[in-house]
């Protein structure tokens, strides 16, 4: 008789593991990787949905006789796929998620089952409505839902939050007011600690007119730093780098990308003429 090993729903991240069951005769054939199970949990056997996450080998007798048995599968055509399952595994490695949230984030609108008592015997059934855990479809939400469950954990020693779980993530109109009201207060602190390098780059990006061109530029910066878990450490470090450079451009990692980019450009542009010449001759 198989095993299946399950990840379990509504398990706190302490006890977050995979559990071992035993697989009844019946369903010998009906349970994959993937699948969506019921199983009986804890002391009280409330029935509970299950993902399985690993398939095992046949164990002894003595050993299969203290395992519980499942109590139902889902259809095999609502199985979490290969690549879903790899999901699973690095939501679950790289987010503060257990393994059934990272299911519930990514699951097809047709795994979805819930558990129901049928003349006395826990089974599943299809579920009809969406209900707010299978609800979240992107990357987005699920990182949304993350932090609403687990805003405590994001508190320094001396606060109580850092963020409240009834915060609401700003529309693009909304980003877009606040980001140049924190664009005036940056430009208007520039202007007030104005040095000897601050007015060469504001006269050279204004050319004497106005500081369009400077605005556009730290908004752009700001845009392509969020690309980068730490955009403070990034800026330091190429801070670091520009005031050692001693002066020569050619020893800064900008010159070698410049240069590489110059040398694939000519290369492309030789081969052009090159075959340009050879049709024609």
């Amino acid at each position: 008789m198989s095993t299946v090993q399950v990840a379990v729903d509504n398990a706190t991240f302490h006890f977050d593991k995979l559990y071992t069951y035993r697989l009844p005769l019946q369903l010998e054939g009906q349970v994959f990787e993937g699948s969506m199970v019921l199983v009986p949990f804890g002391r009280g056997n409330r029935p509970r949905m299950a993902v399985v996450l690993a398939v095992g080998e046949e164990p002894t007798a003595e050993k299969t006789a203290r395992l519980k048995e499942l109590f139902a599968a889902a259809p095999e055509q609502a199985r979490l796929t290969p690549d879903l399952l790899k999901l699973v595994h690095f939501l679950k490695e790289r987010t503060f998620c257990t393994y059934y949230e990272a299911v519930r984030a990514i699951i097809p609108y047709g795994a979805q089952y819930r558990p129901e008592l049928v003349e006395g015997k826990p089974t599943l059934r299809r579920q009809l409505l969406r209900v707010y855990q299978a609800d979240i479809k992107t990357v987005d939400a699920f990182c949304t839902a993350l932090l609403r469950e687990n805003t405590h954990l994001l508190a320094h020693e001396g606060e109580r939050y850092t963020l409240t779980p009834d915060f609401r993530v700003l529309d693009e109109n909304d980003a877009g007011l606040l980001r140049q009201r924190v664009l005036d207060r940056v430009l208007s602190r520039f202007y007030e600690e104005l040095d000897e390098g601050g007015a060469l780059l504001a006269d050279t990006l204004g050319a004497g007119r106005d500081d369009s061109a400077l605005a556009a530029l730290v908004l752009e910066t700001y845009e392509k730093l969020q690309s980068h878990a730490y955009p403070a450490v990034w800026l330091e470090k190429n801070r670091a780098v520009w005031e050692n450079c001693g002066g020569d451009f050619n020893e800064t990692p900008y010159a070698a990308e410049l240069l590489t980019g110059i040398r694939r450009k000519a290369f492309h542009h030789m081969m052009s003429l090159r075959k340009a010449a050879l049709s024609t001759a």
